[in-house]
C-alpha cells in the first residue's frame, strides 16, 4: 500500500496541528482497537473501520493529499 498518506491524529478540534503523525499502515492498530470508545473523523467525515478509512482516502478529493487530518472524539456514556 505504498503512496498512502500519513495521518495527523489529534484529540482536540481547536488545534489539529497539535496531533501526532502516524504512517497510514498503523491506523488499524492505533485507531480501531477493540474497547476504545471514540468517534473517528477523517477530514471531517466519520469512519468506523479501517476499510472505510481506505475507501475515504482513495476518493478523488483526498487521494493526492500527503497528510490526512484525523480527529478523535471521546464518547462519554452516562447513566
Amino acid at each position: 500500500m505504498s503512496g498512502l498518506p500519513k495521518l495527523n491524529v489529534a484529540w482536540h478540534p481547536s488545534d489539529p496541528e497539535d496531533g501526532t503523525v502516524y504512517p497510514f499502515e498503523e491506523a488499524n492498530e492505533i485507531l480501531f482497537k477493540q474497547g476504545l470508545d471514540i468517534l473517528i473523523f477523517v477530514e471531517g467525515q466519520m469512519v468506523s473501520s479501517y476499510e472505510e478509512l481506505i475507501d475515504l482516502s482513495s476518493q478523488d478529493h483526498l487521494k493526492d493529499k500527503k497528510i490526512l487530518k484525523v480527529l478523535l472524539v471521546s464518547v462519554v456514556a452516562g447513566g
